[in-house]
């Protein structure tokens, strides 16, 4: 399998602002690392909402729907919880409150935590994101072939067919790859590129995603089964493309409407945040910080406001000032000892040059 396209893309310009809608369902994820033996399979269940482009994607754990993973992007600000319930040991404090690690950044897409929440984005939630795609390129949403990469370096080609009807998802959408492998190298920092084996060095199909069957509402019509493969990249003669990883989704119920506004559910406990939103660089005394993000915690989902995010972010400034003040007085303290050191040489010069010029008795 060389180059596979599937058209141009289709419906991009169809709006979808007034949709609104959810689906359940659960996903089966198959992952390789080599053509021949065995691979390793999970499953995990999902809640889907959308409102216009706005979208909330959970993440069931499928033995217990208490341990979950929630992204809710809301005009390109994602809010991202783990909700996962820490195993009590008989040492642990009954009292002791809840945390849940948090996130929130500016971005369209789930990240690729391992949790699979972008593949089901990708069939559930991802008409907004395709109605505005104007490039016919993305970056891919798998993880790397190689570990080290940690995030895909490189945009690819897509080409895509969009369903006809409401909200106008994904229906059939090609990653193809331009015929280079890309691997992190530790020792440069740098990227290694090679390329692939022929006939794949002229490019190939890198992932197929495609609806099976289908659903819908009295307004939506949404995908029934769907299924993302990816497959390898053959980089010595004689290798042939395999599928690396394979996900497989089944939805089971669809409904239009979004019970929960498409927004972080409610919580009991504490949420502790790192949010990338805060971040700037601070100049005083000639001196510049910057700073990546704000962190703080949150309860029962009680979220900032913009009033109180700028009032930590002054904070967070007012703390690097004084770091800064902190630091110049320390370097005025070392510059003084210093020069009251070099002072002490010529005294101390002259004092020994006058204790050898002293005569014996």
């Amino acid at each position: 399998m060389v180059v596979m396209s599937c058209g141009p893309l289709m419906g991009f310009g169809l709006t979808a602002r007034g949709d609104e809608y959810s689906a359940k369902g659960h996903i089966r994820v198959e992952t390789r690392v080599a053509a021949t033996g065995p691979g390793k399979t999970n499953g995990w269940n999902f809640y889907v909402e959308a409102i216009g482009d706005n979208y909330k994607v959970r993440i069931e754990d499928l033995k217990s729907a208490d341990d979950y993973y929630e992204y809710a992007c809301e005009n390109g600000v994602m809010h991202i919880v783990h909700h996962v319930l820490p195993v009590k040991s008989p040492d642990t404090p009954a009292a002791m409150p809840l945390m849940f690690p948090a996130r929130i950044e500016e971005r369209e897409i789930p990240p690729n935590d391992g949790t699979r929440a972008q593949f089901v984005w990708f069939a559930l939630a991802a008409h907004g994101f395709f109605r505005t795609l104007s490039e016919e390129v993305m970056l891919p949403i798998w993880s790397p072939e190689d570990p080290k990469t940690r995030r895909q370096p490189f945009p690819m080609a897509v080409f895509a067919e969009l369903l006809s009807a409401p909200p106008h998802l994904p229906a059939r959408v090609s990653f193809v790859n331009d015929g280079f492998y890309r691997s992190y190298n530790p020792v440069t920092e740098e990227m290694d590129v090679r390329k692939l084996a022929p006939p794949y060095d002229s490019g190939f199909t890198n992932a197929i995603y495609q609806v099976l069957s289908l659903t819908n509402t009295a307004k939506h019509t949404l995908p029934a089964r769907f299924v993302f493969a990816v497959y390898s990249s053959p980089i010595r003669a004689g290798d042939v493309p395999f599928e690396r990883v394979l996900v497989r989704g089944w939805v089971d119920e669809v409904a239009d409407h979004a019970r929960e506004k498409a927004q972080i559910a409610r919580f009991t406990g504490e949420a502790s945040v790192v949010d990338y939103r805060i971040r700037g660089t601070v100049q005083s005394l000639g001196q510049t910080s910057e700073y990546q993000y704000g962190a703080y915690p949150v309860t029962n989902a009680h979220w900032l406001n913009p009033d109180q995010r700028a009032r930590l972010r002054g904070r967070i400034e007012h703390g690097i000032e004084l770091r800064h003040r902190s630091t110049q007085h320390a370097n005025r303290r070392l510059l003084i000892i210093a020069l009251l050191g070099l002072l002490s040489i010529p005294l101390a010069w002259g004092g020994w040059r006058g204790l050898r010029q002293k005569p014996s008795s």
